[in-house]
């Protein structure tokens, strides 16, 4: 009896380290990060790209040739880097300590936005499964590539709590 308890108890202890080294892997290691962004383009219908993903998922991570495409607007990105709190995730947060992005475009396709119907306008209220807050973001060259109003800023700074 005693020997199976010992068993059972060393089972148990190899797989808690096999669990903490996998997760430690998969957060500290450049090879994490990459399966991630694998994972999440894969799950995303086609709608995420990003060309080359460096750092790791445990603080401190660039994404570089970063494209989204969801109803009819493509969104592309140069680089993008992002200092964040993973662990804040348990709390049911996204906290990023500084976002830094470059070379964004933003266009819309053809025919996507009729010129019949009101503008675009934002909702009172969003309701997300996780409170975002946002200490520091800078966003440099932003281009909004609409026909009719072209937009471009050079920098754009901003918080979110």
């Amino acid at each position: 009896m005693r020997k199976r308890r010992y068993w059972i108890l060393g089972a148990i202890g190899a797989l808690l380290a096999v669990t903490i080294t996998g997760a430690g892997i998969l957060l500290e290691t450049q090879a994490g990060l990459r399966w991630a962004v694998q994972l999440a383009e894969r799950h995303s219908g086609g709608a995420l790209q990003v060309g080359q993903a460096e750092g790791h998922l445990a603080g401190h991570f660039t994404l570089e040739q970063l494209r989204v495409n969801v109803s009819g607007t493509d969104i592309r990105v140069k680089r993008l880097d992002i200092r964040w709190k993973p662990t804040a995730l348990l709390l049911g947060e996204v906290d990023i300590k500084r976002l830094n992005g470059s070379g964004i475009s933003v266009q819309s396709a053809p025919g996507a936005r009729s010129s019949t119907r009101a503008p675009a306008s934002l909702p009172g209220r969003i309701a997300l499964p996780l409170s975002i807050h946002v200490a520091e973001a800078r966003l440099n060259g932003v281009t909004w590539n609409d026909p009719k109003n072209p937009v471009h800023l050079s920098s754009l700074n901003f918080s979110l709590e």
